[in-house]
């Protein structure tokens, strides 16, 4: 690990740098989601910034 960055050891021995170290939440028991394969959308689709997820009709 560099000592340069910003980093914490989780209670289970897992290391969290980066983004995951910012914007994570890291207590034992918690649940991420897990995204593959992204792709870009070709257009905007406007949300409202809910928590959950939505539907949308193509």
């Amino acid at each position: 690990m560099e000592n340069n960055k910003i980093w914490a050891m989780v209670e289970d021995g897992r290391t969290v740098t980066g983004n995951d170290f910012s914007h994570g939440d890291y207590k034992v028991g918690g649940y991420v989601w897990e995204v593959g394969d992204m792709k870009m959308l070709d257009r905007f689709i406007p949300a409202k910034g809910r928590l959950g997820l939505g539907e949308y009709e193509v």
